[in-house]
């Protein structure tokens, strides 16, 4: 399933504005977490790869997002999304990702197009 996502925050909360993952089950735990501001915990998801054409997760794969919003020395914000997935079928060790983005003052920058399955 395709799925865009924007995301935006403030200082005391992270909100998605659209998402779509097709798992069948997704726990959020708001608050204080060992490990970020916002833990998310993903579980059945449909077997795929993590990343195209590349080493496959089964049904069984358990996929954990941790989501930190920093704030930097300069006065920079940032929003750091960890991902962690265990998947005792194909993987050996747990697969770790980090993806951050810096919070813009404005909108300016932000020009979104439809989302195509074609290039």
């Amino acid at each position: 399933m395709t799925s865009c996502v924007f995301e935006t925050w403030s200082e005391s909360a992270v909100a998605t504005s659209h998402a779509s993952f097709s798992p069948i089950r997704r726990d959020a735990r708001p608050g204080p977490q060992a490990g970020g501001d916002l833990r998310v915990v993903t579980t059945r998801l449909r077997p795929g790869y993590l990343r195209k054409n590349g080493v496959p997760y089964s049904a069984n794969a358990v996929l954990t997002e941790y989501w930190d919003v920093v704030k930097e020395r300069n006065g920079d914000s940032l929003i750091v999304i960890t991902s962690t997935v265990d998947d005792p079928m194909y993987l050996r060790e747990t697969w770790i990702t980090a993806l951050h983005f810096k919070k813009e003052p404005t909108a300016a920058k932000w020009a979104p197009t439809p989302c195509s399955a074609t290039w």
